[in-house]
């Protein structure tokens, strides 16, 4: 349970906020606007995650790297080096649009 500024108790799912150490019951504005922020970042959050994969990967085979690989070709590299490069060309393909 919560305790308000005015001593009323509510439940600790019951949305709140702290102004000047005093707990007070957020406004239907604050909810929905919170709301609205909440489903923008569930909407953001493939891209985020595929950017968090691109990231990791990047530590292992930069862009450049990828680039010097296509230009001189993916068969003159050892088969570890052209899985890397095939598993980052699939990854870079699951692009979130």
């Amino acid at each position: 349970m919560k305790i308000l500024h005015d001593g009323t108790e509510v439940s600790n799912e019951t949305l709140t906020k702290m102004v000047n150490g005093q707990r007070h019951l957020l406004t239907q504005s604050e909810i929905d606007t919170r709301s609205a922020e909440e489903q923008v970042t569930l909407e953001q959050k493939p891209m985020q995650d595929w950017l968090d994969k691109m990231w990791e990967s990047d530590q292992e085979m930069t862009r450049v790297e990828e680039d010097i690989i296509e230009q001189i070709g993916i068969e003159n590299f050892p088969q570890a080096v052209q899985d890397k490069y095939n598993e980052k060309i699939t990854l870079r393909g699951q692009k979130p649009s």
